[in-house]
């Protein structure tokens, strides 16, 4: 494919769709981060990162993975069936939630040395409730290829949790502020795709739903819930579990430095994750249903992405710390420390994307899962030496290699597996064998036409 090719493509003009909201939402987070910074302390932000690790968790879980499995009907009447299974998964795990929160706050809470948060704890039901009514219209909206909307939703987000959290900031509030931005940001993101769902489908969804068809759905893209599920909480264990860790063990001022340094070094990486991730999940979706190449698209995605994340990398891997204390204040010097190597594992975390999707495509939900348990053990463990006999910026550095390690293998794994999908479709449509040797040609060939 030639550059001009690439760049006149549905595809990437999808994704410039989507980046260029989540662009203006990520340049106005950034601009008002050093404000922000500025009125909490390393302290408010370790209860802020302890409060969205548990609610993630929570919330991996909400809607069983049907908010993704609505993405793979080829009708819109199954996909209308699917979301209502989706929402109705939400209602029952946020109650759920509320209930345990009630009966086993303080249990918990000592148990994950974060008895601050004890006030907080109500909050957690209406979180996860929140968060998965924005998961399941947001791939409502991806499936309709609204990403205008989904573009829109994302500078809502920003601008709502940034005037809570700072306006709370002002009166000193503490982590309840960034807790409650947060919350408010995704219930205006939700509020804004849930209207246009409303206007342009409603007609649509209302006419297709029924209890046979939802049950019928439910039980047909039942390894979602099984295996894509499961393997969703333990993604965001691994991912919370160390704030959790360096909270129990060095104090919640150092899980407060971590939490920055995370957000700061995700954030710009996220701009184009998270639009690349909308668009790509629709377009391989598509192309399996119609019996097309995936192996291609896998690779130009995975190229591009490397290509994108090298120099941002190497610029806060050099810089990181000066920046922190230049930008946000001497306070948050440290966490430039952390930021510093966190990129180890955020460069293959961001290129990681189209790998992540093929396996569900693929329907590689079983051994995704048990991937990421083998990733939530070895991470565990690592933090656990870590938090033992070492600092916590050498706990950070071993944790963060082998994370690093899991998203390289995960990729690795899916352009072999593509190239084998492939292979299959070529055979079972007549056309011959291809040999691995081709595949490495290939892979060189998409190369050159990138550049």
């Amino acid at each position: 494919m030639s550059l001009r090719a690439l760049t006149s493509s549905s595809f990437l003009r999808n994704v410039t769709v989507v980046m260029s909201g989540s662009a203006a939402a990520q340049v106005l987070s950034y601009a008002l981060m050093p404000i922000i910074a500025r009125l909490y302390s390393p302290s408010d932000f370790g209860l802020f990162g302890s409060f969205q690790a548990i609610a993630m968790v929570i919330a991996a879980a909400v809607t069983l993975q049907y908010s993704q499995a609505l993405l793979m009907p080829k009708g819109h009447d199954d996909a209308a069936n699917l979301m209502a299974v989706s929402f109705l998964s939400v209602l029952f795990v946020a109650c759920f939630c509320a209930l345990l929160v009630f009966v086993f706050r303080d249990a918990t809470l000592r148990l994950l040395s974060l008895q601050r948060m004890s006030s907080l704890a109500w909050i957690l039901p209406v979180a996860v409730a929140v968060t998965g009514a924005n998961q399941t219209l947001q791939a409502w909206c991806i499936r309709r290829k609204a990403f205008t909307s989904t573009s829109v939703s994302q500078v809502v987000r920003t601008v709502a949790a940034s005037t809570v959290q700072i306006g709370s900031g002002l009166v000193h509030i503490g982590s309840a502020g960034l807790i409650g931005g947060a919350i408010i940001g995704d219930t205006g993101a939700s509020g804004n795709l849930m209207r246009l769902v409303i206007l342009r489908d409603r007609n649509i969804i209302l006419s297709a739903l029924g209890w046979t068809r939802m049950r019928k759905l439910a039980h047909e893209y039942r390894d979602f819930a099984f295996y894509s599920t499961p393997q969703n909480v333990v993604y965001y264990v691994s991912q919370g579990i160390p704030v959790i860790i360096l909270a129990h063990f060095f104090g919640v001022a150092v899980a407060g430095l971590y939490t920055l340094g995370l957000r700061m070094t995700q954030t710009p990486m996220a701009l184009i994750r998270t639009a690349v991730y909308q668009v790509l999940i629709q377009k391989l979706s598509e192309s399996h249903n119609l019996g097309n190449e995936l192996h291609p698209l896998f690779v130009k995605s995975t190229i591009m992405l490397a290509a994108v994340v090298v120099l941002p990398a190497i610029i806060v891997f050099i810089s990181g710390p000066p920046l922190f204390g230049l930008i946000l204040g001497k306070k948050w010097f440290a966490a430039g420390e952390y930021a510093r190597w966190l990129v180890l594992l955020m460069i293959p975390w961001f290129c990681n994307i189209p790998g992540s999707i093929l396996a569900r495509v693929l329907k590689q939900q079983r051994n995704l899962f048990m991937l990421e348990v083998a990733t939530l053990v070895c991470t565990a463990t690592a933090l656990l030496v870590g938090a033992l006999f070492l600092s916590p910026l050498g706990t950070v550095i071993l944790s963060a290699s082998v994370g690093a390690l899991a998203y390289i293998y995960l990729i690795a794994w899916m352009e072999r597996l593509s190239f084998r999908h492939d292979r299959e479709t070529k055979l079972a449509k007549g056309k011959g064998e291809t040999g691995r040797g081709e595949s490495l040609r290939e892979v060189v060939r998409l190369l050159l036409s990138i550049g």
